[in-house]
């Protein structure tokens, strides 16, 4: 039972996501030539500030979803009552909060956008509109993580994917008919409050049991303080090129950037699926025995590494020619750039293994020291190298601190808490996908390198090509390991004698 609904949870997510995705291809492409690289830029901007908002929620909800599992084990419900009704009201004060600042931040957009040619009060109106439109999410995020706790989370997750492709029909349908970004803005706001609507309607359905209690519970608030580290360093490398970029190179420039972004950033959403879908099972059990940990570990490092190597090699070999059809030249490529980009993906879906199982563990005190590094390497290595190299500079950084902090020092922090083993443990249980990675495209460029398209549909079948033999070439290595190669990692060994 609970297999099969962790599969629904991770296909009700991923499903739908997909299609988003894909939606949001021609979105930024109608956008583009409805509106123009800067209002398409000042639209992707807009996105960034918010998420510096975002700041202010500190990532209490890891904190609340992880003092969840316990009581939705043992069926605690005046527990979980409580803490439903500290987190309720914790999330109110966040979102009034987010809005007065973001009153505040609104009056300093200019001064991050080189050579702007808006009026400061469209900029300060249609960003306010912005903030509304993202704001509603936070007044029912409490009623989303206790669906999320009783491992039910394909009930929000279609909520908001499905009004999430509503509103991007919606956005192309208006776009197309030639409406501005205050009627889209006006837009968001209004699906906005419809998704949440919803969700509250099926909160009110499923838990009718919880005890009506007004006592407020915030144990969950012991683990702020790592957590609010973790999530300001997750903040900073995922949001501070763009605003470098605005700042330093201009609005044309994000859009290069956010194009790249987009869709390596949609297929590691896809890819965090796994993950996500996992998160509350593992949690679940981990709180019942945390000798789980290890084996449970292992098998979700081999399914993030296979998945990457299944999405990065191919993309790398169609994702400028992709670019340079789709947008007709509008876009400049750069296989530097491609290959960034890439590499960034690579790295961000294997390291939802270590952030998974610290989520899962309340490993937030032990990996505080990642979310410090990771930080402070990002700001300084992004402003240093912004000026030498601009826009390669700034993914360079983010690279790098990514690498540092999440690759080698999580990992390394996890597996001493949960395995009893150190890095170069993991290093030998992830070596062989290093090598794969580097035959499989070795091979594949040295047998697409001369290959041109010169449309979409070459492009579909060339891509179809590479993707098949990718996955031909890793079916056959991954047999010959598991058969012929493997050894059975040692503390398993042990794991399996202390249940026998």
């Amino acid at each position: 039972m609970k297999r099969k609904r962790t599969l629904f949870n991770f296909l009700s997510d991923f499903a739908p996501q997909l299609f988003i995705a894909i939606l949001g291809i021609f979105k930024i492409k109608i956008f583009l030539n409805n509106w123009g690289e800067d209002t398409l830029g000042l639209y992707q901007l807009y996105s960034q500030f918010f998420s510096y908002l975002t700041i202010v929620e500190i990532g209490i909800s890891s904190g609340i979803l992880y003092t969840l599992y316990k009581p939705t084990v043992e069926k605690n419900y005046e527990e979980l009552k409580k803490i439903y009704n500290g987190a309720h009201y914790s999330f109110k004060i966040i979102g009034v909060i987010i809005i007065c600042l973001g009153f505040i931040l609104s009056l300093f957009i200019s001064f991050f956008i080189k050579n702007n040619t808006f009026d400061f009060f469209f900029l300060q109106f249609t960003f306010l509109l912005y903030v509304l439109a993202n704001l509603f999410n936070y007044f029912f995020m409490a009623q989303k993580l206790l669906f999320y706790a009783k491992e039910k989370n394909y009930v929000p997750n279609l909520i908001y994917q499905i009004s999430t492709i509503l509103k991007s029909l919606l956005e192309i349908l208006l776009v197309l008919l030639h409406f501005e970004l205050i009627h889209i803005l006006i837009l968001g706001i209004m699906i906005g409050i419809f998704s949440n609507l919803v969700l509250e309607f099926y909160y009110r359905r499923e838990f009718s049991n919880l005890p009506k209690i007004k006592e407020k519970k915030f144990s969950f608030s012991s683990n702020l303080k790592p957590i609010i580290l973790q999530k300001l360093s997750n903040l900073v490398s995922n949001n501070i090129d763009i605003l470098l970029i605005s700042k330093f190179i201009g609005l044309g420039q994000v859009v290069v950037y956010t194009t790249y972004q987009y869709i390596t950033l949609s297929l590691q959403l896809l890819t965090d699926k796994i993950s996500n879908s996992l998160l509350t099972s593992v949690g679940n059990v981990l709180a019942i025995d945390e000798k789980e940990g290890d084996r449970l570990f292992l098998k979700v490092n081999d399914t993030l590494y296979i998945s990457a190597l299944l999405v990065c090699i191919p993309l790398y070999f169609v994702l400028n020619s992709f670019i340079d059809l789709w947008y007709k030249g509008q876009i400049v490529t750069s296989s530097l750039l491609a290959f960034l980009f890439v590499g960034l993906l690579f790295f961000n879906i294997i390291k939802q293994n270590s952030n998974l199982f610290v989520n899962a563990s309340g490993l937030f005190q032990e990996t505080q020291i990642c979310s410090i590094v990771e930080l402070i390497l990002n700001l300084v290595l992004s402003f240093l190298l912004v000026y030498w190299f601009q826009t390669i500079g700034v993914l360079l950084a983010t690279l790098i601190s990514l690498l540092f902090s999440e690759f080698i020092l999580k990992n390394s922090i996890v597996l001493k808490k949960l395995c009893h083993q150190n890095f170069f443990y993991y290093i030998r249980i992830s070596a062989h996908y290093f090598l794969i990675l580097c035959i499989n495209a070795s091979i594949l460029y040295f047998l697409f390198k001369s290959i041109l398209v010169s449309n979409i549909l070459e492009w579909f079948f060339v891509g179809i090509c590479i993707f098949g033999l990718n996955f031909l070439l890793l079916a056959i290595q991954l047999y010959f390991w598991n058969h012929f190669l493997k050894k059975e990692p040692i503390l398993v060994k042990n794991n399996f004698k202390e249940h026998s």
